[in-house]
């Protein structure tokens, strides 16, 4: 029996921390300027935090798919859990 590589696509949100700069007068001043205006602040590092990584519904997407199986190497999408599954072309050229 053959044996196929495929790829499992999902969509999910997460929350990304950034470790910023920001000079101000006080504590409350920094961050409202950072409320403000995000890109005010010089930052040194980011990172996704896994443990709050949640699945995506097509409800909560638009009713667009959150999960798309697709073929390596290939662009198009073999099963979706939604009739539209229209993803980005950042994402498929990750595919590649």
């Amino acid at each position: 029996m053959p044996v196929f590589d495929l790829f499992i696509d999902e969509k999910v949100t997460v929350w990304r921390r950034q470790r910023v700069e920001v000079e101000a007068g006080t504590l409350e001043e920094a961050a409202q300027k950072l409320g403000d205006d995000l890109g005010d602040a010089a930052c040194f590092d980011s990172e996704f935090l896994s443990e709050t990584e949640e699945y995506m519904s097509p409800a909560e997407n638009g009713g667009c798919a959150t999960t798309v199986i697709v073929e390596q190497g290939a662009k198009a999408v073999l099963w979706a859990n939604a009739t539209s599954h229209e993803r980005s072309s950042e994402s498929l050229s990750q595919t590649n």
